[in-house]
């Protein structure tokens, strides 16, 4: 009301960047909290009377750059405040999103009634400002804040007690409804692969999407990895393979999933888009908040048990490569012994393992 009532171009500059905001989300996340608040906000934290118009605040010399760079800094900040709140009252709230419609089950009743009223504080203190005007609406901010800082963190003690109870499932539970399928290299199915031929491997679980741009730089690195870390013998037979990957896919639908996988030329095992349900509880049992992810495990030989051998197994694999590249030009360096011996001491764990194997044979 305050802007709309002054014509002048400071404050159609404002009402543009006011419109701006209401546009940016079509994902729904940036949306500004009503462009009558923002303009009463900016305009009492600008003047020195709410009733002055803005354009006077802009015309004194000296003072029209700090008073712009003072307004943009104030709807930035109204705009990450919104955001942060849309993810926080969402159903479930993004931070538990991958855990599923279960989520509440994981993180138990009492820490959901805590949370909830987290999310209540969140929701109230937006409506506070919403409701306020000129200088009552700058005064909301401060309990705006504090309470989104306090639902994130308990959105943070939510998100590692689900975690923590969701890893509580056996893996043999976990996997026996899963219905692999081995990737031909051309997006095909070679067919259903069963939970037991994992039994006595290293397992990768990749999560990862065709959307989603460094995903599609690791794959094929991930394939070069994962295909000289078997042994001859196994690259000839997927079944002797001692490393076997399974893609546990973020797209948003079957087709996007269809054309990733013929995209990237992978010939491991993918958990089909079916599945999502199973993908989502893997990833809340392993906290996987972010792609490209790589889980490395070690399943035991009669499939009960499993050990997690690294949940960064992405920066392992890079590392690997590395170490690959320096050990092939190390000999025209003259520096092949030192260099290799270096080199694989600062590879994780599971993967000198492997390479002493293929060494060995």
């Amino acid at each position: 009301r305050f802007l709309g009532s002054t014509k002048t171009a400071a404050s159609e500059g404002m009402l543009g960047r006011l419109r701006l905001l209401g546009r940016v989300p079509a994902s729904g996340l940036l949306r500004p909290l009503g462009a009558g608040l923002l303009a009463v906000a900016a305009g009492s934290a600008l003047c020195a009377s709410p009733s002055t118009p803005l354009a006077e605040c802009a015309s004194s010399p000296g003072e029209g750059a700090h008073e712009e760079t003072a307004t943009q800094r104030l709807l930035v900040w109204l705009a990450h405040a919104r955001a942060r709140a849309d993810a926080i009252l969402a159903d479930p709230p993004v931070a538990l999103r991958r855990f599923g419609e279960g989520w509440r089950e994981l993180v138990g009743l009492e820490l959901c009634a805590t949370l909830d009223e987290g999310r209540l504080a969140v929701e109230q203190a937006l409506e506070a400002i919403t409701e306020s005007a000129g200088g009552g609406a700058l005064d909301q901010f401060d309990t705006l804040a504090e309470a989104i800082n306090r639902a994130e963190d308990l959105l943070r003690r939510a998100r590692a007690t689900a975690a923590a109870n969701a890893s509580n499932v056996s893996w043999t539970q976990l996997i026996s409804t899963a219905q692999l399928e081995r990737l031909d290299g051309k997006g095909g199915s070679m067919g259903k692969v069963g939970a037991a031929e994992l039994h006595g491997k290293t397992v990768l679980l990749y999560f990862t999407a065709g959307w989603c741009p460094p995903c599609r730089e690791f794959t094929p690195k991930l394939a070069i990895a994962v295909d000289a870390l078997n042994s001859s013998k196994g690259a000839a037979n997927n079944e002797n393979n001692n490393v076997e990957v399974i893609q546990i896919s973020w797209d948003h639908d079957e087709q996007g999933l269809l054309k990733y996988t013929a995209s990237s030329g992978a010939r491991w095992l993918v958990l089909p888009h079916a599945q999502r349900e199973l993908a989502s509880e893997l990833a809340g049992r392993y906290d996987v908040a972010q792609i490209p992810a790589l889980v490395v495990l070690a399943i035991s030989k009669d499939g009960s048990h499993l050990k997690v051998l690294s949940a960064n197994g992405y920066m392992d694999v890079l590392r690997y490569l590395a170490y690959r590249d320096s050990a092939a030009r190390a000999p025209l360096l003259g520096l092949a012994g030192a260099m290799g011996d270096a080199g694989r001491l600062a590879l994780a764990p599971w993967v000198q393992s492997l390479v002493r194997a293929l060494h060995d044979q």
